[in-house]
């Protein structure tokens, strides 16, 4: 059994299902292979276009908005190295931060016929596989 602190930051008071997407970053989170109960923190910060595209040009140089960013917490490119950080042992794993822009999101859902809902928990998880290191390229 996981405990996870998932943190939500609805910028633009949109109508985000936040039951929803804490049980499916749960059902993810579960899925990684543990022996032993681990706490796992994430946050989540859903924008509009004008926030992300701001995010988008500082940390990837890429104008307009995109659907989600993920900011892994620990970085494998990084030259900084974990030891360089001093984390209380009931802190769990701390994997990252997520940035999902809401108005993409709804873009998309009209566009294939899919719930908002759906298309901003596809968004979650898409980012949660980076947080936890699967990278497609």
């Amino acid at each position: 059994m996981i405990e996870l602190d998932f943190q939500i930051n609805n910028k633009g008071r949109y109508p985000v299902n936040g039951e929803r997407l804490f049980g499916a970053v749960q059902s993810v989170l579960e899925g990684v292979q543990n022996f032993e109960p681990v706490r796992y923190t994430v946050s989540l910060l859903i924008v509009d276009k004008d926030e992300m595209s701001e995010y988008n040009l500082k940390y990837h140089e890429t104008e307009g908005p995109t659907d989600v960013l993920s900011f892994p917490y620990t970085d494998p490119e990084s030259q900084v190295s974990d030891e360089a950080f001093i984390n209380p042992p009931d802190m769990g794993i701390i994997l990252g931060d997520l940035i999902v822009c809401y108005p993409v999101a709804e873009e998309i859902a009209l566009k294939e016929g899919k719930t908002i809902d759906e298309v901003v928990e596809f968004y979650v998880l898409h980012g949660l596989q980076h947080l936890l290191g699967h990278h497609h390229e």
